[in-house]
């Protein structure tokens, strides 16, 4: 079961109703779905020319440089915050007596529209885009979901760099 920000969800319910074509940021990440990494499931991640463990390489470092305030040490919670009950500090609650709070990460909104808008351009030109069927196409929307519209070298450019503005972090240590 996977939790988004707004208690348990079918991730792919919640795609058909979010948006009208799959949709993900980087192939990796799902807004509303915070510290949610995604190797290898997420949409347009495929190569039909390449090796499918760079891709997934590509992913996990592209994963790793973004979340590295995630899994900073003082960002990770004990085996006893993670547990229920106990006693008041070891159950996840500060001095004050406020719970307390995990960080995260989730891309905005905007931005995995943007990606997805830019995947189905690009998409146009392929002869998959055509009336002759691939099992590249998402039955429900018709929309090229599968494959990644450009080089193994452009999908490494594009997992290389994280574009800050286009993330929501939320909670990172006041230090960091």
């Amino acid at each position: 079961m996977i939790f988004g920000r707004d208690g348990v969800r079918d991730i792919n319910t919640y795609l058909s109703q979010e948006y009208k074509e799959p949709s993900t940021y980087r192939s990796t990440m799902i807004t509303d779905f915070p510290n949610l990494f995604m190797v290898m499931t997420g949409f347009n991640v495929g190569a039909g020319h390449s090796s499918i463990v760079y891709t997934a390489e590509c992913q996990i470092e592209w994963t790793i440089r973004t979340g590295r305030d995630l899994f900073d040490e003082r960002s990770r919670p004990s085996k006893a915050q993670l547990e229920f009950g106990g006693e008041t500090e070891r159950a996840g609650v500060d001095a004050s007596g406020s719970r307390k709070r995990f960080p995260w990460i989730e891309p905005k909104r905007e931005a995995q529209v943007k990606e997805m808008l830019w995947f189905q351009e690009k998409m146009q030109d392929f002869v998959f885009s055509g009336a002759c069927g691939a099992w590249y196409v998402d039955p429900s929307s018709g929309a090229l979901a599968a494959i990644y519209p450009g080089s193994q070298v452009d999908f490494w450019r594009w997992a290389r760099f994280s574009v800050h503005d286009d993330l929501l972090y939320r909670d990172l240590p006041q230090d960091m």
